[in-house]
């Protein structure tokens, strides 16, 4: 099984293209189950939208889970912004659930 983190912004125009293509690979990946009849792929979004009503507006597009809004531009966001080396964004990074291990923080290529 897989995380995404994704970090994204409403006010950021990639992000907003590529947020459905990211909903429909999202959707397919997990039109079937995985072992144990559990997701195979799930996705966090670290939010960089400036304030709380975007960020709730913006989240409605997504099937997925998110950091707090306040987590997001706290400590917490910024810890994974710099284990992940996030320059820019969009981003999405992959890791391994079991392992903890990146997959690979270009997967937004690779969608």
């Amino acid at each position: 099984e897989v995380v995404g983190i994704y970090f994204s912004a409403d006010w950021c125009g990639p992000c907003r293209q590529f947020t459905p293509d990211l909903v429909k690979f999202y959707e397919k990946v997990n039109s079937k189950k995985g072992s144990r009849g559990k997701k195979r792929f799930e996705i966090v979004w670290v939010s960089r939208c400036r304030d709380w009503e975007s960020f709730g507006q913006y989240f409605t597009q997504m099937p997925w889970l998110a950091l707090p809004f306040e987590d997001s531009l706290g400590p917490l966001g910024e810890t994974l912004s710099q284990k992940y080396n996030v320059k820019s964004i969009p981003s999405l990074v992959l890791v391994d659930v079991e392992s903890g291990k990146t997959i690979t923080k270009e997967a937004r290529t690779e969608i």
